[in-house]
């Protein structure tokens, strides 16, 4: 009978691992003698595992013979008929085939709980977050190292050969050079780190992340690679490649699944700082948009209210204007009526000896403004302009089309009295 190649079973077992296909017996004792740590009872399991599937391939060998983890004697349960120490979770002692009555409670570590059939814990959206972050910075801080030295470099080359080397460099040149460099180090950072032993950049080390494959191995230097160039499509779908993260089974984010990679827990980290980090990176952006939707609305209202206020402080006070209107100031110009409009005081007068086609409009507005600057500001006037008031004069021709519209603002009188100085 030929047996199975090893590395035959050892892709099963992985592939077991994988799909959560565990022997949980098996898996429950290793994960305990690791002391909860995943990557090393994953280890620990593959190399059992496969043991066991070869004995039991082999005629002549019992269940009793085949391999067993070692023992700690703070995790076992005593059998009551021979007094034999069996490894804890076992249901039947090993040397008389008792039943055992398992009253010894074990305490699983409470640092790294872990689901028996998951072997990896995932990490969530607001950790990776925060890694993504600190690496940001960290990535962006070596670039400039770089460019420092870079120009440090030309300085003193300048120093000792009289050569200034930098003139060459025009904007445009400097401009696609500084992008080229700043994508090229971010790469090879991202690249090197994750594809090393750590499996993990300093931002991801620090939270106690890794990345791998998605059968837990490290990841080569080209896939590596290539998961950091399909971020770019994850960032050009308006980030849903990024945002989809929490709501897939393995939380990964598109570029991710285009390389078949996962993020995982891997030891405690700094959670706590790295939520918080999270936290605030999230919320910045959200009283942000708040900000610049409120605080423009507020304004606005205020602004609404105080005109208000203005426009019926203005009509309280030119209503008595209108009790003599209209009136002839001259043989040609009749002064018909005041208005108080949104912060203006409309001044309407009708030229009645001529219609409105008779006038030069231009000519007119050039001759009547200055008259109508030296009428408006002065101090008497002050107190409204202050306010932002403006005053305008419309006048109409006899057949009551408006011939021109003068109007006197504040920044009109600033301009009038900075002249007057000058």
């Amino acid at each position: 009978m030929s047996l199975p190649d090893k590395s035959e079973l050892f892709f099963q077992v992985t592939k077991e691992i994988k799909n959560g296909e565990l022997d949980k017996v098996l898996w429950s004792q290793v994960l305990l003698q690791a002391g909860g740590d995943v990557v090393l009872t994953r280890t620990n399991y593959r190399r059992l595992r496969v043991e066991q599937l070869l004995l039991a391939q082999q005629p002549g060998i019992t269940a009793q013979e085949q391999p067993k983890p070692p023992v700690n004697s703070s995790n076992t349960v005593r059998c009551s008929q021979c007094n034999t120490e069996n490894v804890a979770g076992a249901n039947f002692c090993e040397s008389c085939g008792n039943q055992l009555n398992q009253q010894v409670i074990i305490e699983k570590p409470s640092s790294n709980p872990t689901n028996i059939s998951t072997p990896f814990v995932y990490a969530g959206f607001r950790p990776r977050l925060s890694a993504a972050f600190i690496d940001g910075i960290l990535s962006t801080l070596i670039y400039w190292a770089i460019v420092a030295l870079f120009f440090l470099y030309l300085w003193v080359e300048y120093l000792f050969t009289g050569v200034n080397r930098a003139d060459n460099f025009g904007d445009d040149r400097l401009a696609g050079l500084h992008t080229f460099f700043s994508i090229a180090v971010v790469l090879i950072y991202f690249t090197v780190m994750e594809s090393g032993k750590d499996s993990a950049t300093f931002g991801k080390k620090w939270l106690g992340l890794k990345v791998l494959s998605s059968d837990g191995a490290r990841i080569s230097t080209s896939r590596a690679f290539f998961r950091y160039i399909s971020r770019f499509l994850s960032m050009l779908l308006l980030f849903i490649g990024y945002l989809m993260q929490p709501f897939t089974k393995k939380k990964q984010a598109l570029h991710d699944i285009m390389t078949d990679t996962i993020v995982i827990k891997d030891g405690a980290g700094n959670s706590s700082a790295g939520n918080l980090l999270a936290t605030i990176l999230i919320g910045l952006p959200i009283i942000g948009i708040l900000a610049a939707i409120g605080i423009p609305s507020y304004q606005g209202y205020v602004k609404k209210e105080k005109d208000a206020e203005i426009n019926i402080s203005l009509q309280a006070e030119v209503s008595h204007l209108n009790v003599d209107l209209p009136k002839m100031l001259d043989d040609e110009t009749r002064h018909d009526s005041v208005q108080v409009l949104n912060k203006e005081i409309r001044y309407n007068y009708t030229l009645i000896n001529y219609p409105a086609s008779d006038f030069d409009k231009n000519e007119f507005f050039k001759t009547y403004k200055p008259r109508l600057l030296n009428t408006v500001c002065t101090a008497e006037i002050q107190p409204y302009l202050q306010k932002g008031v403006v005053f305008s004069h419309a006048y109409f021709g006899n057949d009551e089309e408006l011939v021109s519209l003068i109007s006197i603002t504040p920044s009109d009188c600033k301009s009038k009295l900075l002249n007057a100085v000058l």
